[in-house]
């Protein structure tokens, strides 16, 4: 007595979602978090390809979007102020995310980061790599073998397993130098590294560029390239996944993590 019977079908019309989208899309997932003064959001790509979407946040703060790696936070310049609150057009790639903060504080921002523009150069072939730390799955522990000694081989970029095995995890240099004229280094703005499976830390001339733990794998270059040659250097940290197909530790791992499997630097890796 007094209860209501609802249907799947109902479903959508007495739900209000955390953010809309002007095209539906299953796969982007979102994530809020209520602070005292905003709210925060983390936006992801769940999908294995590129979705180019518009996220309908129903917030009358100020908007800013920030990189969780070093904390800066700039004014997302497409976004879009509405009557509901913003509109704010994103282009991710597989596991591609985005935070947001709608705040009426004022926070100290940076100019937006590039994005990539007009193509300079593809860096697609002359790569080499060589296996830095591996982390094998022991009965109690998880042991780290050093690698360091051995000489670097050839590779295309692609899935690694055919030249350092399907049941490697752990650390893989990658290894490859590419001839500038001077105005493609003064134009480079944006090192894009495409696909990686699945963590990366980046080097161009012996600087650290940082780290990246998802998508974008993309890096701001300006004025980091010289005319004649570069020196590019990659490391592509993959999942324990392959260790485990072959010592069976965890046993549903296996199953679970099929799709994380493929390791490596797949690219492609361009400049704009």
């Amino acid at each position: 007595k007094g209860i209501t019977k609802t249907t799947i079908s109902d479903l959508p019309s007495l739900l209000t979602p955390v953010i809309a989208l002007k095209t539906p899309s299953s796969d982007i997932r979102v994530c809020k978090r209520e602070l005292t003064d905003g709210a925060l959001y983390f936006v992801t790509n769940e999908d294995t390809c590129s979705i180019s979407c518009t996220l309908q946040f129903r917030e009358t703060q100020q908007i800013v979007q920030l990189d969780p790696e070093s904390g800066k936070c700039w004014k997302p310049s497409r976004a879009v102020r509405t009557s509901n609150g913003w509109e704010v057009p994103v282009d991710f790639a597989f596991a591609g995310s985005g935070v947001f903060i709608f705040t009426d504080d004022v926070l100290p921002c940076v100019p937006e980061p590039q994005s990539p523009g007009k193509f300079v150069q593809a860096i697609s072939s002359g790569w080499t790599c060589r296996k830095v730390n591996e982390y094998v799955i022991g009965e109690h522990e998880i042991k780290v073998q050093d690698h360091t000694s051995e000489q670097s081989i050839a590779i295309t970029l692609g899935d690694w397993s055919e030249v350092i095995g399907k049941e490697y995890s752990g650390d893989v240099e990658y290894q490859v130098s590419f001839t500038c004229t001077g105005s493609e280094a003064k134009s480079a703005n944006v090192l894009d590294l495409g696909d990686v499976r699945y963590v990366c830390q980046v080097w161009i001339n012996g600087e650290s560029l940082g780290k990246r733990l998802w998508g974008p794998y993309s890096y701001d270059v300006k004025g980091k390239l010289k005319e004649g040659t570069n020196d590019l250097r990659v490391v592509v940290t993959n999942t324990f996944a392959n260790q485990n197909t072959y010592t069976k530790i965890f046993s549903s791992y296996n199953n679970y993590e099929k799709e994380s499997f493929p390791s490596g630097l797949f690219g492609p890796v361009n400049i704009y």
